[in-house]
């Protein structure tokens, strides 16, 4: 009998980030697999039914009242559940919670990071680091979600997360360590050529949702400083503010807006270097898909990108430590060229080697079907 796995996601393709990165290649891995595949998401569209690549993918509208939206994503998912059914949720975690309780549904969470957190900093309630949040008071507002999001997971059968920075994380949330399986994010590698372009129009390149913990505003100041030319890709609330930073500065940014996923390997051939320099990332793909391509890529120490990025063995993290600033780092980067090219030769070979999409998609499906 044909396996059947219902896959529960907040975003998905065209929307950016994780999750929708994740639902996508996993639901075709499954498919390819000769698994059935359905897939509950949001959309800023009309809600409806659609095809792709023989996985059905039922679309919700982000309806402005958020009572009905949620509880016609509940109807949604309710509607197709059946007990022979997996279900796997990178998202949507109140709205699987709400419709396990309904229908006794059996889930997985898979979790990109802290949701509470994301918000709060979205909305300006707070500017703490991710660190700092987990042991502030919260608003009352804000204690609801965490006490809400806290329960789904533990509601949740088994529960996956992409880094060990995160494990520890969640079991602080929930205090217990037994469900709760570390497998890294990965990457199809075949898809991102380690050839050196003859037409590199960056020195140094970055991709990222625009928002304030990416710290995309100190790369742009470093680049200036060391008169390098800087390539972004990604849209998001912090963009206006950075673009007009870069035109007060005067410094030789290009602002490539969202590219195509199809188009990345492109983007990353167009540069010399990669940073990534965000105070949080659970575990970063494109950090993962930059080294694949064969840049020297640069993550910050203390986030998950440490745990894609070893320090000097095939790249290199910056931190708050005397002479390991960015712009230090950077400096060390273009004085010393023979580092450059040992750290890349080993970048590829540490991608196959732990972050293979076939590898830990199999690891996930076999947590999925416990």
């Amino acid at each position: 009998m044909k396996s059947s796995v219902l896959l529960v996601s907040g975003i998905y393709p065209p929307d950016t980030g994780g999750p929708a990165t994740f639902i996508q290649d996993f639901s075709r891995w499954l498919s390819q697999k000769n698994v059935d595949v359905l897939i509950v998401t949001y959309t800023d569209g009309l809600s409806k039914t659609t095809q792709v690549d023989g996985v059905r993918i039922i679309h919700v509208h982000r309806d402005i009242n958020i009572v009905k939206r949620y509880f016609e994503f509940i109807s949604v998912l309710v509607k197709n559940y059946n007990s022979s059914t997996k279900v796997l949720a990178a998202g949507a975690f109140l709205e699987i919670m709400t419709a396990s309780v309904i229908r006794n549904i059996k889930y997985t969470i898979k979790i990109p990071g802290d949701i509470v957190w994301e918000r709060a900093r979205n909305s300006g309630i707070t500017d703490l680091d991710i660190n700092s949040f987990q042991n502030s008071e919260l608003n009352l507002k804000y204690k609801v979600f965490r006490r809400l999001s806290t329960f789904s997971i533990s509601r949740a059968k088994n529960v996956v997360v992409p880094s060990a920075f995160l494990h520890k994380m969640v079991v602080s949330w929930v205090g217990d360590s037994k469900r709760i399986e570390l497998v890294y994010n990965s990457i199809d590698h075949s898809r991102f050529s380690q050839k050196e372009s003859a037409n590199m129009n960056f020195d140094v390149v970055t991709a990222s949702r625009l928002v304030p913990w990416k710290d995309v505003d100190e790369i742009i100041e470093c680049c200036q400083e060391l008169n390098l030319s800087l390539g972004i890709a990604g849209e998001g609330p912090d963009e206006a503010r950075l673009k007009d930073l870069a035109s007060d500065l005067r410094a030789s940014v290009t602002f490539l807006g969202q590219i195509p996923k199809s188009e990345m390997s492109n983007f990353y051939s167009s540069g010399k270097l990669f940073v990534l320099n965000s105070s949080y990332e659970g575990l970063p793909h494109t950090l993962i898909e930059a080294k694949a391509s064969g840049l020297l890529c640069i993550g910050r120490a203390g986030t998950g990108s440490e745990e894609v990025v070893r320090n000097l063995v095939d790249g290199m993290l910056v931190s708050n430590e005397p002479g390991n600033s960015l712009k230090e780092t950077l400096e060390r980067v273009i004085s010393d060229p023979d580092l450059t090219a040992r750290l890349r030769l080993n970048a590829h070979e540490d991608v196959v080697g732990r972050f293979s999409q076939d590898i830990n998609f199999q690891k996930i499906y076999s947590v999925l079907m416990r």
